[in-house]
């Protein structure tokens, strides 16, 4: 995971495991080499260093993928679960959920997802300064949260990249092959857009043009045009949410539409 090129290589040399257009999964781990690999055939340089270059530094937001030495000091240490398994120690607080339940399956989708991410070694060196561009971003609440207000105000990208952007990439009612497994689909009331979460599962609050993405452990991220909102939720405590559904932001989401005046209709 550590090696860019390798990792890369080895993509391109797999085979889709269904044809393209006839079913969808969670991307949990690759999503991010693709497209980071895009990102730099066309510029020529990492993805990193173009996030760093175009829209952070401009920003003033204090977010990294491949987090320079110099800003290790300021990490927070990682503190995760109790657990030997590959899915229970990523996914914690669920006993006999589905998610808990792969342990037992090893080979199923999420599984071999999450079978290479390095989470014993998430406080190294190595890791920080290493590019998993769907893994591994280190950032402050402020500094996710100034991306997403760029964004939902138009900054980085103009109202029809925006548009693009939002528009629904899964199909009502299926059944995402990776995280849904072996689960029941009210659990899993996920909608995806490209690279983002849509808001029908009401984890970005009440307005359903709210847009984000939730993290394993309980971070969350999303902007709310409507609203003129965004928000940021980051731990260095693995909690026992898994893509937007951890209490402790459930909380906070309902709190800040209540001082807004809106009902908070966090799932």
């Amino acid at each position: 995971m550590y090696d860019w090129e390798k990792t890369c290589a080895v993509l391109a040399a797999t085979e889709p495991w269904w044809e393209p257009g006839t079913a969808q999964g969670y991307h949990a781990v690759s999503f991010g080499f693709l497209v980071g690999e895009v990102v730099r055939r066309i510029t020529g340089v990492p993805l990193g260093t173009f996030l760093r270059t175009e829209i952070t530094e401009p920003l003033g937001a204090d977010l990294y993928i491949g987090t320079p030495a110099s800003e290790h000091g300021r990490c927070a240490r990682f503190i995760g679960p109790e657990g030997d398994g590959v899915l229970s120690s990523a996914f914690p607080g669920i006993p006999d959920g589905a998610v808990r339940s792969l342990d037992s399956h090893p080979f199923a989708p999420l599984a071999l997802a999450m079978r290479h991410l390095p989470m014993g070694d998430v406080n190294s060196a190595a890791c920080r300064s290493a590019e998993i561009p769907a893994g591994n971003g280190n950032a402050t609440a402020r500094g996710l949260a100034a991306v997403y207000r760029a964004l939902a105000d138009g900054e980085l990208v103009g109202p029809g990249t925006l548009a693009a952007l939002r528009e629904r990439q899964s199909r009502p009612g299926e059944r995402d092959l990776v995280l849904g497994a072996f689960a029941d689909e009210e659990a899993l009331p996920f909608a995806w857009a490209c690279g983002f979460m849509l808001n029908e599962a009401h984890y970005f609050g009440p307005n359903r043009t709210a847009f984000g993405h939730g993290g394993a452990g309980g971070s969350l991220a999303f902007a709310d045009p409507e609203s003129r909102l965004a928000y940021a939720y980051v731990m260095n405590s693995f909690g026992g949410g898994t893509t937007g559904d951890d209490t402790r932001n459930l909380a906070l989401v309902e709190a800040v539409y209540a001082a807004l005046g809106q009902a908070g209709d966090a799932a």
